[in-house]
């Protein structure tokens, strides 16, 4: 199965629409009224520009009219302009200072822009004058859920499910805050309870789309891909072109294998929307474990002219460089996502191990005939013109910019038995230092007493101080584990970047 870093858990909030006799008692002014009246049988036939025209001839007659500038508002707001019913909202907002659906709408339109904290804010404002607003209580629940998502911050996941909690008391059969608690605990990796919660929510609208959807990401997260393939098939089969079940079946196929019916998949998505980053990338994904390299690379190419500054890109486009020997260029790429993010760990990783390619090898001396015919090791050079007992290479800056890269992964990742593998086999191969790379292996080996290319390289540097029985048995261990191994530099797979979410 194909490892992927990708979060597959949508974080989204539902764009609630409020009844429109909920909105403010109507108004006596006959013209007024019929105006009123007319936007609101607009709303409800979802023209909502033709109905800010009613709105508008409203508030020409009457600026300060509190339904007509909240009715332009969420007309605005179902148009996707944010930020335009916000500022009606706040002209409603002074004349009407309690307008408990002023304040919740006005949350809405905060966290449709990805304001989460302001969102809170208001819906706590409108939960001050009404503790028992369902509404409210749910939406505040996928703010604090978003946040809890960007942030990595826990605590605001408990204070998303707890919102959710207080609101299910209410109202035990509320599909918003059923389907909002289940993505709280999809984000928690509470992957089974969360499938519990879509299913509550399925039992009282079974096409619903987007708890069909977020049933089959948890499916997937579950490692229980077949069943997450019949949910995202049920979407396609209501809606085919829908973007979040193509993508979910997409990955769903890349995690079991099925590469090539994954580029089918990503090409459906590719033909929807030639720009979508995210499925050049998943294409380029896939191109590059079915080893068309050079494929690969012009996906993520055209990823990259769309965004130059995507990681995922990057670093994939490295990794297709190095297998493809040009470990010069793959350098560069691991550079470009280092300068975007100096933590990323895979990409310190990769980089140490094509500048281990790059230096020339410290050539050893000391394999015994017998392991190097057990092996058939291909590591060996046919001049061996240097003694195991040097400690010196022929590269002292690049050894020692390779030990400064080793020490910063090692800090964010100390247990990482690829970077210890990496870091053990440069001081061997590239500086000779045969007994300090041995000290790496261990602390691999601790980790992961089965890991072949720390064992395997581990008995390169035994053979190296003389020590060929023990190296023997690495060698026999690490060959009936792994036969195909032959002491290659560790570098990790191609990241399948996270999927956008889907406004709701």
């Amino acid at each position: 199965m194909l490892t992927l870093s990708i979060n597959t858990v949508f974080f989204v909030s539902i764009l609630v629409t409020i009844p429109h006799e909920k909105i403010l008692a109507q108004e006596e002014n006959p013209e007024m009224q019929k105006l009123l009246d007319e936007a609101d049988s607009l709303v409800n036939q979802t023209k909502y520009q033709e109905a800010i025209t009613y709105y508008d001839n409203a508030l020409s007659i009457d600026p300060k009219n509190v339904v007509a500038l909240q009715g332009k508002a969420l007309a605005l707001q179902w148009l996707g302009k944010n930020e335009d019913a916000i500022n009606y909202f706040d002209k409603a907002l002074e004349i009407d200072q309690k307008n408990i659906f002023l304040l919740y709408s006005k949350g809405l339109a905060l966290e449709g822009l990805g304001r989460y904290e302001e969102a809170i804010s208001y819906y706590d404002k409108a939960l001050e004058i009404d503790p028992n607003f369902v509404d409210a209580l749910y939406s505040k629940g996928f703010a604090l859920n978003s946040l809890s998502s960007a942030l990595h911050d826990p605590a605001r996941g408990e204070e998303a499910i707890s919102s959710f909690d207080k609101a299910l008391g209410i109202d035990p059969a509320n599909i918003n805050a059923l389907y909002g608690k289940g993505l709280a605990l999809h984000n928690y990796g509470n992957y089974e309870e969360a499938i519990s919660y879509f299913d509550k929510a399925l039992e009282i609208f079974p096409d619903d789309v987007n708890v069909l959807n977020s049933k089959g990401w948890a499916l997937n997260d579950a490692n229980r891909y077949e069943e997450a393939i019949t949910y995202f098939d049920k979407v396609l089969a209501l809606y085919p072109d829908d973007i979040d079940a193509l993508t979910g079946k997409a990955v769903t196929l890349h995690d079991i294998g099925r590469i090539q019916d994954a580029i089918t998949y990503y090409d459906k998505l590719l033909n929807i929307n030639p720009n979508d980053v995210f499925s050049l990338g998943g294409k380029g994904v896939a191109l590059d474990n079915l080893g068309r390299h050079e494929e690969a690379i012009s996906y993520y190419d055209k990823a990259l002219v769309i965004d130059p500054k995507n990681v995922y890109a990057l670093y994939n486009k490295g990794i297709a460089l190095d297998k493809l020997g040009r470990y010069k260029e793959a350098v560069t790429y691991y550079d470009k996502v280092l300068k975007i993010d100096p933590n990323d760990v895979d990409a310190l990783n990769n980089k140490i191990a094509a500048l281990g390619k790059l230096t020339p090898d410290f050539t050893p001396t000391s394999f015994s005939g017998n392991a190097y015919d057990h092996l058939q090791y291909t590591y060996v050079s046919t001049s061996l013109n240097a003694t195991s007992t040097t400690t010196t290479t022929r590269d002292a800056a690049t050894c020692e910019n390779i030990q400064k890269l080793v020490d910063t992964a090692l800090k964010l990742k100390p247990d990482d038995v690829k970077i210890l593998t990496n870091a053990g086999k440069n001081l061997a191969q590239k500086c000779g230092k045969y007994q300090e790379s041995i000290s790496y292996y261990d602390k691999a080996l601790t980790v992961n007493a089965t890991y072949v290319p720390a064992l395997y390289n581990k008995g390169i540097s035994l053979e190296e101080i003389g020590n060929h029985e023990e190296a023997k048995t690495l060698f026999d261990k690490a060959k009936e584990l792994d036969p195909t191994y032959k002491g290659e530099f560790i570098v990790g797979p191609p990241r399948l970047s996270e999927p956008l979410p889907s406004p709701i």
